[in-house]
């Protein structure tokens, strides 16, 4: 079996490295992507191949520097980057490709008229819970992204991944299982086998504590 497993962020994804090591050791050949901060998007199988591409580009010098060219150079740059990796998912001919939602527009046109042959995963990972926008035109826009995102995972991906059961109703519905798959997120064995010390506080055997890996902001439920 042939995996690719693409993301267009340039934070890590330490778990995307242990998945895809697992399924090598079991035979599969796996490639992982990277974007680096030079702009360069990598594609990388684990036994020495890499294929090098050109990210997304910044708007030439020459253009004029207003909101709206910069606007339209954005998506005319990211529609050649995704022509340019649809076109490598093509050559390597996978069987499964598991797309990270994050970081970049236009997604959903690598799926697009591709062989049935090939499944396409699209993970959404967690899906923040907010507080409603308080205008109008916010509460549109944050219900416009919602049916985007829910058409993007029904209608053009095969399948859609969350961590969590309420991320997958939230983006998919109430029958979220019949289009969705809860992957709940690993904790190292390190963590878990680790010998915790007192660190000041009361003493007191109730206190709790915790390590939480997110986002705290005003905007989170």
């Amino acid at each position: 079996m042939i995996v690719c497993m693409v993301k267009f962020t340039l934070q890590p994804e330490p778990d995307y490295a242990a998945v895809a090591k697992y399924l090598r050791s079991q035979g599969h050949e796996v490639w992982v992507t990277d974007l680096y901060r030079d702009g360069n998007f990598v594609w990388d199988n684990g036994k020495g191949r890499q294929i090098v591409q050109e990210g997304p580009q910044p708007i030439p010098s020459n253009w004029p520097n207003s909101r709206i060219t910069r606007t339209v150079w954005a998506h005319l740059s990211t529609l050649a980057f995704v022509r340019q990796v649809r076109n490598t998912i093509s050559g390597l001919q996978p069987d499964v490709v598991q797309v990270n939602s994050s970081g970049l527009k236009h997604i959903d046109k690598i799926p697009l008229a591709m062989p049935k042959t090939t499944s396409f995963i699209l993970d959404f990972r967690q899906i923040g819970d907010r507080r409603l926008p308080t205008t109008v035109g916010r509460r549109i826009r944050n219900k416009t992204r919602s049916i985007t995102r829910r058409f993007k995972a029904v209608n053009i991906f095969d399948h859609s991944c969350y961590l969590h059961p309420a991320g997958a109703e939230k983006g998919l519905g109430a029958h979220w299982e019949r289009w969705g798959t809860v992957v709940p997120m690993g904790v190292n064995d390190l963590f878990l086998e680790s010998t915790r010390t007192a660190n000041g506080g009361s003493g007191d055997s109730r206190t709790v504590r915790f390590i939480y890996i997110g986002t705290i902001a005003k905007i989170r439920r």
